[in-house]
């Protein structure tokens, strides 16, 4: 399970937890991010994050520290 998975299902269930703790309506809310992480799927695509492509390095810094 990716990081960004953890995170969604985590995220969901604080806020689910927190707004039936406090009697609220807007636990609802929290369905979606906790609905995404468990199915892994994302509306519209928007929680993939590109993998970085193969033999590609961060850049140096060649500025020297005065």
């Amino acid at each position: 399970m990716d990081t960004g998975r953890k995170v969604r299902i985590g995220i969901g269930a604080v806020i689910i937890i927190s707004g039936l703790v406090l009697h609220a309506d807007w636990w609802i809310i929290g369905l979606l991010p906790f609905i995404t992480g468990i199915l892994n799927a994302c509306p519209g695509g928007s929680c993939k994050v590109p993998e970085p492509k193969a033999g590609t390095r961060a850049p140096e810094i060649t500025k020297e520290l005065e």
